[in-house]
């Protein structure tokens, strides 16, 4: 068959996908067991890409070969695997982990079950070694698999991002944000592929659209992991180490939510603290960040923080989440939106960089100032600025 642009993106997306598991295993990073999980989970998402490239092209494989596809089941562990090789500072792999490859029991027994009504001397296309029927059926299982593996990495994410919010002030090499997005995209796209199987099932849509959802799947994959897992720094370094081991175990406990906050009596539940004592030590924790400013320290952790105060960075923690209802990261950067907000509604200021005032009050990086100052003013950076422009307009003209 001739060759088309769609033929054309997946011999892009094999070679690339290939190679990128060559680089992912030749980076000196120091986490060699988060790069081999990377760099297996890239392979696995490589193998379906190569298959459809055969059908597109008419050509027949030997039915053997289609066992390949079993392997791609095992995408979706890869890459919980690796969540938990960036989430975990203690994670190794162990025989424990070989449980993972029990997903592959329920489609190796169907493909087993094919085979031995099949001549295994006989070429011949996906489509026709499954079945139109049974081939959605593979598929939805494989997705299936894929779609539980993502949600409980989702909430595996969800906890690290609480356990280091929990204990410093600056997230942004260690938030896992890029993992976050693309394990979504997985979920989305399967999602997608989900419906396209029942679709196909319910004889309301051929099966040919497969290809380009597999393709992009695939080739999103790819992308993030290019962009996202070959700049991964290490998470769990000496200092971070340092910084959890002496805010736990305390610093897990989770912010209580908005009915627990309302109701007297359900307030200091989860801490060991006296209520005087929370009450005076966050008074003075309130008095110390308005008056000495520390947040301005675009690298302060809880431990810092306690140190000043005089007292365990546990019980700061306790005292924070029972006080104020977010985790040290949200009460930090909401005394910097705040220093932000006086400097944007300050004329003086009207002219500076918003990059500029994102340093000067503690934000280490521009797309974390808008974040936050969004989450906490409810608005941009900029719109508050010209709102305040706007309002001292008429100011300016009356007193002209």
């Amino acid at each position: 068959m001739a060759i088309d642009w769609f033929s054309i993106a997946l011999i892009s997306a094999i070679s690339q996908g290939f190679l990128l598991c060559v680089v992912i295993l030749s980076l000196n990073t120091g986490q060699r067991t988060a790069n081999l999980l990377l760099a297996t989970s890239v392979a696995l998402n490589t193998i379906p890409i190569a298959i459809y490239s055969f059908i597109r092209a008419d050509i027949a494989l030997h039915t053997l070969v289609y066992g390949s596809l079993l392997l791609t089941i095992l995408k979706a562990p890869a890459l919980y695997l690796y969540v938990r090789s960036l989430t975990e500072a203690d994670f190794r792999l162990s025989k424990d982990l070989l449980k993972h490859l029990l997903v592959m029991v329920p489609s190796t027994t169907i493909f087993l079950y094919l085979l031995s009504g099949t001549d295994l001397n006989e070429s011949m296309s996906l489509y026709e070694f499954f079945g139109q029927l049974r081939l959605p059926l593979f598929n939805l299982y494989v997705n299936l698999v894929i779609m539980a593996y993502s949600i409980t990495s989702l909430i595996k994410l969800e906890r690290h991002t609480r356990l280091i919010e929990s204990a410093v002030s600056a997230t942004d090499s260690i938030n896992l944000n890029w993992l976050k997005g693309l394990i979504i995209f997985m979920i989305v796209i399967c999602s997608f592929h989900f419906g396209l199987d029942i679709s196909h099932l319910l004889g309301l849509s051929p099966i040919e659209p497969k290809s380009i959802v597999v393709l992009v799947l695939n080739l999103g994959f790819i992308y993030f992991i290019s962009f996202g897992g070959m700049r991964q720094p290490i998470i769990f370094t000496e200092k971070l180490q340092s910084i959890l081991t002496v805010s736990a175990p305390e610093v897990l406990i989770e912010t209580p939510s908005e009915t627990e906050t309302q109701k007297p009596d359900n307030k200091y539940q989860k801490s060991g603290m006296e209520p005087d004592r929370l009450e005076k030590v966050w008074s003075q924790l309130t008095h110390l960040l308005e008056s000495d400013r520390p947040y301005l320290n675009d690298e302060l952790t809880l431990p810092q923080l306690a140190e000043q105060l005089g007292e365990k960075p546990h019980d700061l923690s306790q005292v924070i989440n029972s006080q104020s209802g977010n985790n040290f990261y949200e009460l930090i950067n909401g005394f910097r939106v705040k220093e932000a907000m006086e400097l944007l509604g300050n004329p003086e200021h009207q002219r500076r960089k918003m990059l500029d005032i994102a340093t000067e009050v503690g934000f280490k990086s521009q797309s974390t100032f808008y974040n936050q100052f969004k989450k906490h003013a409810g608005m941009t950076p900029k719109q508050y600025k010209d709102q305040k422009l706007s309002e001292s307009m008429p100011l300016a003209n009356e007193s002209s």
